[in-house]
């Protein structure tokens, strides 16, 4: 059965933060519209992780 217009689980939204920080995009804000959809704002650039090494070519 699907959701209802304007619903959403929390699960959904730490899915997306997730794969946000996954790719290592620093998040500066969520917005949850009333139709449910899940916005994510960030910065242009990637943060690099500290464990990761930088590649000159």
């Amino acid at each position: 059965m699907a959701r209802p217009l304007g619903s959403f689980k929390v699960t959904d939204l730490e899915r997306a933060i997730k794969g946000a920080r996954n790719v290592g995009l620093p998040i500066l804000r969520t917005e949850i519209g009333k139709d449910g959809r899940i916005i994510l704002i960030h910065s242009e650039t990637p943060a690099m992780p500290a464990d990761q090494e930088t590649i000159e070519i």
